[in-house]
């Protein structure tokens, strides 16, 4: 029950910075942020179905290891890890930017390609 409380803390994050990974290319990798519970975002990702769906489930419905781990229901929340606690939504937009900027994601291209992105200025 220690492990179920752990499990169900990590589900309920919030205001936080995660990391998708594709499941046969490494380098196929999403940086995203949310202020909702980790696990409600991971559920909108895997949802493949959606009428818009988001960058990684584009990605899941064309990559065939990451579709069929989903439709075997061996993709979870777990499958997006936090990588940044953040103190609020604020907080995790700059450390999101600054992430993709150091890290240069390629399923986030491909959202840009789709004309969605997020600009952050730094005035010094």
């Amino acid at each position: 029950s220690r492990l179920n409380a752990l499990v169900l803390r990590t589900y309920l994050a919030s205001n936080v910075v995660y990391k998708y990974t594709c499941r046969c290319d490494t380098d196929a990798v999403y940086i995203g942020e949310t202020k909702i519970h980790i696990g409600t975002r991971a559920e909108a990702h895997m949802d493949i179905q959606a009428e818009k769906p988001t960058a990684v489930g584009k990605h899941i419905k064309e990559c065939e290891d990451c579709f069929v781990a989903c439709e075997q229901g061996r993709l979870s929340f777990v499958d997006f890890p936090v990588v940044k606690q953040c103190r609020s939504k604020f907080d995790a937009e700059i450390k999101e930017a600054l992430m993709i900027q150091k890290e240069n994601p390629i399923i986030n291209k491909q959202l840009f390609k789709s004309g969605s992105s997020f600009t952050l200025k730094i005035f010094g």
